[in-house]
């Protein structure tokens, strides 16, 4: 590491679908300085274990033995290993570990964050300001199996149902006002300056995606030019009238809703 960095910290990542967080995570674990134990490891779906364990996981992951104590790091490794989340990539010089989870992955918030506090981590808010947009990617997800696992870029555009749309625009708001709670309370717990909001808007272009790498690299004290982009790309188009074959209906359609302002 270059005497003018700082140590990458431990992190954090509070998501929810459609915010980005695939891409995000891949850029950083692209760093060797920045390690992802495990992508989502603490998602009930993905460890049914109870949350006691799934704490005390974490509470090993942020805290790894002295790198030269190979004995050490080899029973580190091993108790990653427990969750099926855990990737495998063993890098020699990293610094940071991380991850991503829901707002619901876990219960008891106190705990988590006072964890975090006593590793020094930080916290990225992964979020999405745009409610119809993201509602937009809920409904093409998981009505019509269109998303950016599979890889063809941009997908066709969608002909919605109004009323199928209004369940994935509550689904958008329900999942946003879970996540950023959560965030409150790591801003109380461990303060402003460890909390970083990435909004999933600013790095929508190939410009906003520079900017966001340079700004992670300053949080991170990683130089920029070592992150490779992730492999993830826009499954939807961003302009709507685009991306929604019917969009005149659909606008006229949430006209008098809360939701309005995010069609124009």
């Amino acid at each position: 590491m270059s005497p003018d960095l700082p140590k990458a910290p431990n992190f954090l990542g509070i998501y929810y679908g459609g915010t980005g967080s695939s891409w995000l995570l891949n850029t950083l674990a692209s760093s060797p300085r920045i390690m992802i134990a495990g992508y989502e490891p603490l998602e009930w779906m993905h460890w049914k274990v109870d949350e006691a364990t799934r704490l005390g996981w974490v509470r090993a992951a942020w805290n790894p033995p002295e790198r030269s104590d190979s004995v050490a790091m080899a029973a580190w490794y091993e108790s990653l290993a427990t969750n099926p989340q855990y990737v495998d990539t063993e890098k020699r010089d990293f610094e940071g570990v991380g991850f991503k989870m829901s707002a619901s992955a876990v219960e008891n918030h106190s705990e988590l964050l006072r964890i975090a506090d006593e590793s020094e981590s930080i916290v990225l808010a992964m979020v999405r300001r745009n409610r119809v947009k993201h509602a937009l990617s809920l409904y093409r997800a998981h009505e019509e199996d269109k998303h950016q696992f599979q890889d063809q870029g941009l997908m066709e555009a969608s002909t919605i149902a109004p009323r199928k749309f209004r369940k994935w625009l509550k689904q958008s708001s329900a999942d946003h006002e879970a996540a950023m709670a959560l965030v409150a309370k790591a801003r109380s717990t461990l303060g402003g300056d460890r909390v970083v909001e990435i909004a999933y808007e600013d790095f929508v272009d190939d410009a906003g995606k520079a900017s966001t790498v340079e700004s992670l690299a300053n949080v991170f004290g990683v130089d920029a030019a070592t992150f490779s982009y992730s492999r993830y790309r826009k499954s939807t188009p961003d302009s709507l009238s685009e991306a929604i074959t019917n969009y005149d209906q659909l606008a006229a359609a949430f006209r008098s809703s809360k939701y309005r302002n995010y069609f124009s």
